[in-house]
């Protein structure tokens, strides 16, 4: 599976991330404190699950990594659609704008093939599940 990110007029397709990503569920909850001094903690099943997954991309090539790069720069505080290698689709943002494409490994052949690295914070909730014919869950 792949990692494509859609929006802002842009489609880009990345390889899997390597192994190292983390996910973060953060629930909406409001917290208020009543006046007699007791702490009321709230929070709806129908509001939504945010979830924040930091992606990190290897052996990208250089034209790859300017389209990420042009990517981010285009959706700068729009949300967008992402399919992660999981197979689900997310509508979320990128919270590091300021991401940089670093080069690991010097290209000897002068081919742009491979050597950078990008790493991706992104926020965004899951927006719907369905099962498909082998009874395998699926998100659209």
């Amino acid at each position: 599976m792949s990692v494509t990110l859609s929006g802002a007029g842009r489609l880009v397709t990345l390889p899997d991330p390597d192994f190292e990503d983390s996910w973060t569920i953060e629930h909406l909850r409001i917290n208020q404190e009543s006046r007699a001094g007791t702490r009321i903690i709230f929070r709806d099943p129908s509001w939504p699950r945010t979830e924040v997954i930091d992606f990190k991309f290897s052996n990208l090539s250089q034209y790859l990594a300017w389209d990420v790069l042009a990517f981010i720069q285009a959706t700068l505080g729009i949300q967008f659609w992402l399919m992660d290698h999981f197979g689900q689709s997310w509508y979320g943002i990128i919270l590091n704008p300021e991401a940089e494409a670093t080069q690991n490994e010097s290209n000897l052949r002068g081919d742009n093939c491979g050597g950078f690295t990008i790493e991706l914070k992104f926020e965004g909730t899951v927006m719907s599940t369905i099962k498909t014919k082998d009874n395998s869950k699926c998100v659209i």
